[in-house]
């Protein structure tokens, strides 16, 4: 049994492959090998590393904004927003796509592949 991580994309995911063979002596001479092989054994979705969506405007929907020390800042009677420092939570809006991958690699399903061969 052979075990290998996937290099194509690191830290994102990881792609299991496994091979599997089994050999029969059907004579002296002659001995037939069964071979099964695996590819991305869990079926983990494969991203297209260089296909997510970057763009630079991104919509939140009621964003908590704090100071320094982790307290909640309120906007002043003109919204404005004074001593913020950081975002304590925010949801993005359900139409951004920020950060998404956009695709998935061809090919990128489970494959399993079998075999039997004949050595004499």
């Amino acid at each position: 049994m052979e075990l290998r991580e996937s290099e194509s994309v690191p830290d994102l995911h990881t792609d299991v492959d496994m091979g599997v063979n089994k050999n029969f002596k059907v004579t002296e001479r002659v001995k037939v090998q069964f071979r099964m092989e695996f590819f991305n054994l869990f079926n983990h979705p494969q991203y297209v590393a260089g296909d997510v969506n970057n763009n630079s405007r991104v919509t939140f929907n009621s964003p908590v904004f704090g100071d320094a020390n982790g307290n909640v800042v309120k906007p002043g009677a003109n919204g404005v927003l004074v001593g913020a420092t950081q975002i304590l939570s925010a949801v993005p809006a359900s139409s951004s796509t920020y950060g998404q991958a956009q695709s998935i690699r061809e090919n990128g399903f489970r494959q399993i592949q079998y075999a039997l061969k004949i050595i004499f």
